[in-house]
């Protein structure tokens, strides 16, 4: 569920309205400017320049670079709305509450260290209501669904209006649907018991699940089981 709720924080980023009219949707241009900037300043430093950024940690890039003097939209730059859609993907999106195992946070994607939002922002920068596939952003797209056919039972339910710091008087909601939706058990004794494998594999310029997600996933399993109980049945490759 934490997903979700991700994905709406950073539609709100993404349809935001400022009061000169600006929002913080990247078209196309936008998202590949700050891609290729990123992979000008991050791609050589494994030695090889092959446009993949292998080492996401060891790349560190700040959009203040391709700011826009004034703030406002232009070409071959970003407005302020922009670089803090940026900033809202890149940061983890942390909740008042915890859903099913203890959880509060969903990690950030790697926008800032090789991902591409390219395919994910929609076309248009108007939010309609509901979401219209490719016209809307992916995370609009999906989060709006979740809230309004799940969440509130309301299919008339704005998602952009949602409180995901807090839930509002949806919470209870959000807890139920964790327990029954959820996959974030970490105690996976029985499954290496009964002589199950597992093998995470996760690509670290994925803009749908962070790659985070899968690292957080695996240290929450060392630590439920213990290092050498992982090392029978687990293994993590990014």
């Amino acid at each position: 569920i934490q997903s979700d709720l991700q994905f709406i924080r950073l539609s709100q980023a993404i349809y935001a309205k400022r009061p000169d009219g600006q929002s913080g949707r990247l078209p196309p241009a936008k998202t590949r400017l700050l891609y290729n900037a990123v992979l000008n300043a991050c791609d050589a430093r494994d030695g090889l320049k092959d446009g993949i950024v292998s080492n996401p940690d060891g790349c560190q890039f700040s959009t203040t670079t391709l700011a826009c003097a004034d703030g406002r939209d232009h070409k071959r730059c970003l407005s302020e709305a922009q670089q803090r859609t940026i900033s809202e993907s890149f940061l983890p999106t942390v909740s008042d509450f915890q859903v099913q195992n203890g959880l509060n946070f969903e990690p950030g994607f790697n926008t800032l260290r090789g991902a591409d939002l390219t395919d994910n922002m929609g076309l248009f920068r108007h939010a309609f209501h509901p979401p219209i596939p490719i016209l809307n952003s992916f995370y609009y797209i999906v989060g709006d669904g979740v809230l309004r056919f799940f969440l509130t039972k309301d299919k008339h339910f704005d998602a952009l209006t949602f409180d995901t710091k807090t839930g509002g008087k949806w919470l209870p909601g959000i807890q139920q649907q964790s327990v029954e939706d959820d996959a974030s058990l970490a105690d996976l004794s029985p499954f290496e018991r009964h002589g199950g494998k597992l093998l995470l594999v996760h690509g670290t310029a994925d803009s749908i699940i962070p790659t985070e997600a899968s690292v957080l996933l695996y240290k929450r399993i060392v630590e439920a089981m213990g290092q050498d109980a992982a090392d029978r049945f687990l293994r993590l490759y990014l």
